[in-house]
């Protein structure tokens, strides 16, 4: 049976901040692998690179684990978007910082 194959748009904000990087989980339900890029990096230094990976590692929610590596720690940006596919998504879509 084939997956349902959609993309979402997923706003961050500093909160996800670590040092240089942006850590975080996007519930999506699915562990299947995922597709990211980069929407938008308004006010954050340039990104060097984005790491995304199928996850269940936060309290036993499915999604994607996602590091944003970045040129200079990421404070005070007016705006930070990433558009995400995954087979299967049925997440809510929730952002949980992993800080």
């Amino acid at each position: 049976m084939p997956f349902s194959f959609q993309s979402v748009r997923v706003e961050i904000n500093d909160a996800a901040a670590r040092g240089d990087n942006f850590e975080f989980l996007v519930v999506t339900g699915s562990m299947h692998p995922p597709i990211v890029c980069l929407a938008d990096n308004n006010g954050f230094p340039y990104v060097r690179d984005i790491y995304a990976r199928a996850s269940d590692k936060h309290h036993g929610k499915q999604g994607v684990h996602v590091s944003v590596r970045f040129e200079a720690p990421p404070v005070g940006g007016a705006g930070f978007a990433l558009n995400l596919a995954q087979p299967g998504m049925e997440g809510d879509f929730t952002v949980i910082p992993l800080v």
